[in-house]
């Protein structure tokens, strides 16, 4: 992905263990009655605010189950293939979304660039629209009354 982002790939038994630990005691913080949380770091005191415990949470539950995860600013500008990759999509279906005007992007140079905060804001009503149709199709079972 681009510079900004940070990676975590194939966490070690090892960290999987602490986080696992550390993911049980932290959860707690991340009560949303909490405006913030306070955390020693080998002596350092610091100060999070609710929003960054929540994340630190997310990200420890992640390498606790074991998996990789790579985070990235919603500034971040992204090739068309790593746009793609976060879609689970082709390279030339993610080209066609862009050409269709569906994703905002911009050119520079013969290179499409867009921002991750587009791709994210796309992948969140394609899933809402999704949700939608689901939502139809059972309210339709069950208007015919088919068990659902």
């Amino acid at each position: 992905m681009t510079r900004l982002t940070t990676e975590i790939r194939n966490p070690s038994k090892h960290d999987r263990g602490i986080a696992k630990q550390s993911f049980q005691q932290i959860r707690q913080l991340a009560l949303p009655a909490k405006k913030t949380a306070f955390l020693d770091f080998e002596g350092v005191h610091v100060e999070l605010p609710s929003s960054a415990v929540k994340l630190v949470v997310t990200i420890l539950n992640e390498i606790a189950e074991g998996n990789s995860l790579t985070l990235i600013p919603q500034h971040a500008h992204l090739t068309t293939q790593e746009a793609a990759d976060m879609l689970n999509v082709s390279r030339p279906y993610f080209v066609k979304l862009l050409e269709e005007g569906k994703i905002p992007f911009e050119k520079i140079g013969n290179r499409r660039r867009v921002l991750a905060r587009d791709v994210m804001e796309f992948k969140d009503q394609e899933r809402m629209k999704s949700e939608k149709a689901l939502q139809e199709l059972v309210d339709l079972a069950q208007k015919l009354d088919m068990g659902y």
